[in-house]
This record gives structure tokens, sequence and C-alpha cells, in this order.
């Protein structure tokens, strides 16, 4: 419960400002979806904008006419998102044409890469106002053009754009500039501040009773309105709209005067209330009011019990309201004046939308940083919960596997933001409507407050696990299993709550700390043949001609300890071994390296070796492209092959190269000891199998069971996944399937597919090859996917965190005309070709997708290949367009010349990648 009500306050105070920049002094000849484009294009690297939030102003100019800045911000058009890209030319026909007005406000989806971003969008400048303006209007520019400030916490900036934020804030909470009406965010949110008040009162009186109040039936009192409470949203309102010289009771009362109305007489009461309106438009009622409408009291017909119900409550009310003593005490006999003109005025929910709607139009500052201390963002998102005890209510519906889908997305935001989930802030949390409805569907349905809280909870956890626990438990599996309550098998048992960050940062201490090869050892090195690997004459190739085969011969005798080396790091690192082919010059050993690695899981999918087998899944468009493990009977020779495999994967682990494998997800959790279940695995791997006994398991006659069968009831046998036949029982080609024994045969085929599933001999080789180079108790924190993406990697290559990885030598900047036409033809390209890509110019198909400069900054070392060098051709002369792009694959460098335009960068590239002659020419 601490735990909660910590997460709790720290989520109580609005951050919305902190990720606000402010643009100045853009030319107003620049179109706005051009800018609007170069904006968000430059950011994508900081993580982009907060829900599309960039406020980018323009106003309508007659052709001819030029307006100064302040005459064209009083007729602006207000819109965050001008939905015509080029409206000069639609425009022209009435004389009109839409110009900027000088200024944008955008909100960053991180805070903690405000700087970042600051920096992208200094990079740009030049680049945008180039190439978005004509040569002359360049020359005319003044030095301060596209400058970016910050906003503090008063909602102003550090430099000169006040009127742009406070445009944009007005911009944000009204529908009309001229009549001030609030937007349906602000009335949604207004109205739930307004019955939080009523909310305590209730509570406090412990009235239990079904009946219910409209939101226009409801009155507020000065002493209800000054209630100091958490819960009480409306004294938090007032304390932050009170101005400095008044106090809290002088600011309410005033507002009671202006904006109130007299108490209703008990003979009039009914009439009155029949006669009230609230602002909102007839059929519009949000889902917050129907909530709080639930914790009301309803309004029965019968007067008479209204008036006895409502006598009552103002008793209890007067004996339960704060007594004068405990009001802060007043000041002045005018006050004291105005109190008690003030004791009879009270407010409803429509003279409260009316009292900040003209606040709105005073002081639109003064509103935003009220709606702030209520816990509302800019969005007019709950950012906390109202009090302690709603977060212990909404805390306690969680599920372990909602916390398990929440981290499970926080993990997959924070690798597409390429950041730490200690960095993200539980403000910055929400689930987009394209998420929700696929993989976390399991969040759909919960507020926001609710999923902000629980990450911060859960973020908490993990910073003390991170800290004090992960480093001093022992995580052997045996030691698991023997004591199923020790901290270890809890912690194992929670594995899915640990972000994948804090799983990699454990590990990679680990790893440096058990590696056992000296820095001045030289490393084994290995000689292959190319040429013994070549098929000829349609003939099948040899297994021991595979460069798996050769690699074991030569390692065998090699001690497992030469292998286990530091991470990997640095532009040529050291990696467990070296890897020479015949016949080849290459300058370095990291290519070579890669592209062993990368012909070696070739080797293992085209069944070279016979030790993988694809997914029977594969044949329902299931799983595809996705492989098992054998299920043959084991010899000594394939047992040796699997140890190595396992020794392969320790070895790419710790070089930090993915292994291009597709392995189907039972293999990753026999790895990391999880129990296969036998309906959901079943399915994923053998979708006919699984289907073919379901019908059988759903028939309810024998008609239906023949139907299944078609028309023949088969025997107790069954194709393995090799497709080799199996007796499922003994004699079981004798024995045929009946009505009778017909869960039996169905329980006999899961039992069979589960156990070729499982594995157990062959997983139990590759285990022991890969604790020979890596702790096996570390898998014990992983999830399938956790091991599956840090040895395996994604098929799909990042290009926003390559463009972020890369660096330009030799005088290149991004801004030159062929990087733009290089990072323009690879946006262009498909995934297939990207990693063909890749592939030609560092020799792996996949990228890492995290980097110790996500957390330790620019300067830190960066995970092998990156970061990607872009540099100028080797001999400058003669015409770039009749050169060909080069590569230096050990140090993941392109050579890329100059090309005039961007169809013949394309056409260089599409050449390099699939008719390149020697993938090792670097």
């Amino acid at each position: 419960m601490d735990a909660v009500a910590d997460a709790s306050g720290l989520l109580s105070s609005s951050t919305s400002h902190s990720r606000l920049l402010v643009i100045s002094n853009i030319p107003p000849e620049m179109r706005a979806s051009e800018v609007r484009r170069a904006f968000s294009k430059a950011l994508v690297s900081s993580g982009g904008l907060l829900m599309e939030d960039l406020y980018l102003p323009v106003t309508m100019e007659t052709l001819g006419e030029s307006k100064s800045s302040s005459s064209r911000d009083r007729d602006l058009v207000a819109g965050r998102k001008p939905t015509v890209d080029s409206p000069d030319t639609d425009n022209k026909s009435s004389g009109c044409v839409e110009k900027l007005v000088g200024y944008a406000v955008l909100q960053l989806r991180c805070k903690s890469r405000l700087e970042s971003a600051q920096k992208a969008l200094a990079k740009c400048r030049v680049n945008m106002v180039s190439n978005l303006l004509a040569p002359h209007d360049v020359t005319d520019l003044p030095e301060d053009v596209l400058s970016v400030s910050t906003v503090n916490p008063m909602l102003f900036t550090t430099d000169n754009g006040n009127t742009a934020l406070e445009n944009y804030l007005l911009d944000k909470i009204v529908m009309n500039r001229t009549t001030f009406d609030l937007c349906d965010g602000a009335i949604v949110a207004l109205t739930e501040i307004f019955h939080s008040c009523f909310i305590v009162l209730e509570q406090r009186l412990s009235v239990a009773s079904d009946e219910k109040y409209d939101s226009g039936y409801i009155y507020l009192t000065c002493d209800q309105l000054t209630m100091p409470s958490a819960a009480n949203l409306m004294f938090s309102f007032f304390v932050a709209t009170r101005p400095a010289k008044k106090s809290l009771q002088e600011h309410v009362c005033q507002v009671l005067l202006r904006y109130g109305v007299r108490k209703i007489s008990d003979k009039d009461e009914a009439e009155k209330k029949s006669s009230l309106k609230t602002v909102r438009k007839p059929g519009i009622r949000s889902s917050k009011e129907k909530t709080v409408a639930t914790t009301g009291i309803n309004i029965k017909s019968n007067v008479a019990e209204k008036k006895t119900k409502a006598r009552e409550a103002q008793e209890k009310q007067q004996r339960l309201s704060p007594s004068p003593r405990t009001l802060p005490r007043l000041s002045t006999s005018g006050e004291r004046d105005q109190l008690q003109r003030t004791e009879e005025h009270m407010i409803t929910l429509d003279r409260f939308l009316s009292f900040v709607s003209d606040k709105v139009r005073e002081d639109v500052r003064c509103v935003w940083r009220a709606l702030f201390a209520c816990g509302f963002d800019l969005q007019f998102s709950r950012c906390a919960c109202i009090d302690r005890s709603q977060a212990q209510q909404m805390s306690s519906q969680w599920t372990l596997e909602m916390d398990g889908t929440l981290v499970m997305f926080i993990n997959h935001l924070c690798r597409r933001l390429s950041l730490s989930p200690f960095a993200l802030h539980p403000h910055e949390v929400y689930i987009e409507e394209m998420d929700a409805n696929s993989r976390y569907i399991l969040l759909r349905e919960i507020p926001v407050e609710s999923i902000r809280l629980r990450f911060a909870l859960i973020q908490s956890l993990n910073e003390t696990l991170s800290m004090f626990f992960l480093p001093l438990i022992d995580l052997r599996p045996s030691l698991c299993q023997l004591l199923p309550h020790s901290i270890a098998s809890l912690v194992a048992d929670a594995r899915q709550l640990i972000f994948y960050h804090a799983k990699m940062e454990f590990m990679n201490q680990v790893l440096n700390g058990t590696a056992l090869r000296k820095p001045d050892q030289p490393a084994p090195e290995i000689v292959l043949n190319p040429l013994d690997n070549i098929q000829l004459h349609n003939e099948p190739k040899s297994p021991m001609d595979s460069y798996v085969c050769q690699a074991l011969k030569q390692l065998s005798t090699v001690s497992s300890s030469q292998l286990c080396v530091a991470l990997a790091k640095g532009g040529d690192p050291t990696y467990a071994f070296n890897v020479r082919f015949v016949g080849e010059e290459v300058h370095g050993t990291s290519g070579s390296f890669r592209h062993f690695l990368w012909h070696v899981a070739k080797e293992l999918e085209h069944g070279q070796l016979d030790i993988l087998v694809p997914s029977p899944s594969a044949l329902g468009y299931k799983s595809c492209g996705k492989y098992l493990l054998s299920s043959d009977s084991l010899t000594f020779s394939e047992e040796k092959i699997y140890q190595f495999f396992g020794q392969l994967l320790g070895v790419a682990i710790r070089a930090g190269i993915p292994f291009g494998l597709d392995l189907a997800s039972v293999f990753w959790k026999n790895l990391v000891g999880i129990s296969l279940d036998p309906v959901v695995d079943l399915q994923e791997s053998d979708i006919v199998t699984y289907t073919y006994i379901k019908k059988i398991e759903m028939a309810e006659n024998l008609e239906e069971l023949v139907g299944v069968c078609s028309n023949e009831f088969p025997f107790f046998v069954y194709q393995s996944i090799e497709g080799d036949e199996i007796e499922l029982i003994e004699n079981g080609k004798k024995i045929q399937v009946s009505w009778e024994n017909r869960q039996q045969y169905v329980d006999c085929i899961r039992s069979l597919r589960l156990r070729e599933l499982s594995a157990t001999e062959r997983m139990r080789a590759i285990k022991a090859g890969l604790a020979s180079v890596i702790p096996l108790q570390l898998f014990a924190l992983m999830t399938p996917f956790d091991a599956e993406f840090k040895t395996c990697g994604l098929p799909e290559v990042n290009l926003e965190f390559l463009k972020m990885h890369t660096i330009y030598q030799v005088g290149l900047t991004e801004t030159d005309p062929h990087i733009q036409f290089f990072w323009n033809v690879l946006e262009s390209f498909s995934s297939e070709e990207i990693c063909r890509f890749i592939k030609f110019a560092c020799n792996q198909e996949r990228l890492p997708q995290i980097c110790p400069c996500q957390t330790l900054g620019p300067d830190a070392a960066h995970v092998p290949p990156y970061p990607m060098k872009i540099a100028p051709p080797d001999n400058i002369g003669g015409n770039p367009d009749s050169r060909y792009i080069r590569t230096e694959t050990c140090m993941f460098m392109v050579k890329l010349p100059q090309y005039s335009t961007q169809e013949l960068m394309r056409e260089r590239l599409l050449y390099s990648i699939h008719y390149r002659d020697d993938p090792l020419s670097g």
C-alpha cells in the first residue's frame, strides 16, 4: 500500500510543460504542409511528437497585402492541423493566400529527449531554409530564424515565444475565439472537477441512497468549495486560480457573488430544479458524467420524499461541514460582510463553466495551471488517480497477465523511441488505438490514469531489483526447482514484470565479469574453404563440407574458456575466434566473422545438417518461416553438432551479433525453462494437428466423427514432425479408432507432438554447449521473446535507429544532397532490400536495436557494428555518376559517391545489393 501511495504522489503534478517547445521566427513564405513534414521528420530520432501535437497556425492574406506579425496574430485562423498541403494555389482564384503566422508550438513524446530535439531542430534549420525557400529569400533571413525555446512551470517561455504559447493554450481549450466556448475535452474535465467536490461531501455524509442527481441539480457552497481534501478538486482549482493578494476565502466568495445562485427554498425547489439548464448541449453526456452519477443521489418524482431527504441531508451537512473555527481567519471586516452575503449563494455546474470561460478570456495560463493542479494534462487526460483510495482500488484490479502485457508494451515503446524505460515518465505512457486492437488488447479498457500508476509501480520495482536484488540472487535452475518458495524462484516466476532493459544491463555485467580469456591472449583462428561448400552437378551437399562441420572440427581442440570473451565494443572488436577464408584477402576480422555466422544460419535453415525442420504450421500460414528441432533419434555426431550449435548461440550473444535464425517460440520456451502449453503451443507449432484433434473432440455423434475421419476410421498411428509414421500405442497399426476410444487417440496424438516439441535430449545438448560460454542461470530471468530478441534480433531493420547511429566523415553532413538521396532511397526499399543492404555494408542482415548510448549518452561506446560510417570514395577525381558504391564491412563504412540524382542513387544501390561479386570485398 505504501508503494501505491508513493507512486500516486509522484504522478500528482502534471509535466506537460516540460515537453513543450516553441519555435519562433518561421519565415511566412514557407508552406505549412512542408514545414510540418520537416519538423516531424527532424524529431523522429528524438521520439517524435506526443499524439501528433503540432500547432502551426496560418492566416489569410489578400494577394499583394503585407501584414505585420502582430496583425497576423489578430487575424489568426485557429487550427493545429492544416488540412490543405498546398493552399496557396487553391486560394489564389479568390484573391487570398494562406501564410504562416510565424511560429509553432509542439509537444514532444518524451521530455528526456528535449535536448536532443533542440539539437535536431537546430541541425535541420539550414536544410529547411534552403529546401523550402527560394535562393533570394534565404539571404534576407534574420539570424534568429527558427529559434527554439522551452516552457517553464508557470507556462512562460524562456525566449520571445509567449504570444505563440498563449495562442496554443487558447486553441487547446476553446472552440471559438470569439465566444470563448469551451471545447468538449475541457467540459468533460471541468465536470469531473465539479463532481469531485460533491462526491467528497457525500462520502463524509455517508448518505446511503439509490437516488441520483443530475449535474445541473448540484449546488456547492463556499464551505464545500474550500474543504481541504485531495479528492476535492474544486479546492485545488480555486487555490490555483486565486489572485496573489487575495485569500482563498475571499476569492471563492467573489466567485459565488458573481456566478453563484441564491439558495432555493423548499417551496420552490421542485420548480427551480425543472427550470435549471446546464451549459452542455442536449444529447451530449460524457462517460465521466455517467460514472460520477453512480455515486450521486437520484431525484424521485414524489415531492414530499424529496423535501424530507433534502432536510435530512442539510442537517447532516451542517453537522459535518467544517466549523467556522476551522476555516481560514478572515482578515478584515469586509471579508466577514462578504462571507455573510455569500452564505446564501451556491454555484452550479453551468455557472462554474461560465466562470472558467471568463477566466480563460482573462488569463488562459491561470486556467491551465489550475487544470494541471487538478491532475490533468494538455490532452485533458488524467495524470494520476484523484486520491490514494482510488489508487488502491485501481491497483487491486490488475492481474499478473495484465502486468506482463504492460511490460511488453513498455519494452516495445522503448525500442521504438530508442529509450530506456527508466527515462520514460509515467505521464508519457498511453495506449494508442492501433496498439490496443492488436497485441495489447488487455489494456484497451483500462483508464489511462490506472495504466500510468501501474507503470510507476513496475518502474519502481525494476529499479529496486536492478540496484539491490539481482546481483545477490542465485538463479540456478536446479535451485529454483528444489526451492519453489525461494526468492530466486519467485523472481523467475515474475520474469515478465522485469523490463528487458534491466535484464540486459544485469546480463552485460555478468558476461563481462565471466570473461575468461585475457585481452593479451591471441584469439583462436579457423580457416574455411568456400570451395568445399559449393554444390556441383546438382549433387546434394555433404554435411561435412558445411561451415558448421569445418568450424566444429577445428574448434574441438580449443578450450571453451577461450570463447568466453568480454562483450564486443568498438569499431573492430575482439570476438571469440577469428575466421579466415581461403583465397580471401580481408583487412580486419569483423567482416569475415559476421559473414561466418550469417552463412551458418543459412546452412541450419536450409537443411544441410538436418538438425532443424520447418514448422508444420507453415502449411496453415501460421508460424510461416519458423523452424523446430528435429525429432529423429539422436546420434553421437548429431549430439556434438547440437552442442556446437549452443556454443555458437553463446558466441553470438557475447559478440552482440544477431544470429539470423527464425526459430519457433517453443524452442525459446524450452531454452528459458517454461513448460509448454498443450493448447497454445500446439496451435502455433502444428496448426494442422491442432485442428484435426479439435474436430475429433468437438464431434457430438458418430456421424460427425466419421466425417472428420474422411469416412474411414484411422488406426492408432500418426505422422511425426519429419513425416515418419509412429505407433501411438503398442500394436497401434492394428487397433482402429472408434467412438469409445476417440479421446485416447486424441490424447496420444497430443502427447506425441508435445514430446517432439520439447525435444528433451536435443535441448539438453544445446544447453550444455550454451552453458560453456554463458552462465545458463541468466536465462531464468528471460521470457521466450527476450531470449529470441537477444540472440536472434528482429528480421526488420529500424532505419530511424540506424540513422541515429550514423556518422559522416571527411566533411560530409546529413544535409548534403546525395546523403538525403541515400536515406530517401533506403526509406523506399522493402524490408528484404534493406536487409540486403545491411549485408552488403557489414556482412550481417540483422542489426542490434539497443545501444549503450541510449542510457549513457552519445559519448558511450556503441555496440558493434554501430556506428555506420558514410564517407566519400577513395579517389575523388572523375565524374561521380560513373562510380559505384563500395563498402568496408569490418568498419561498417559505406563509401558513397556524390550522385547527381536520386534515381541514379537508387540504381547504384540496387546494383550493389543484388549483383555484388564478393561480399568480403571490404
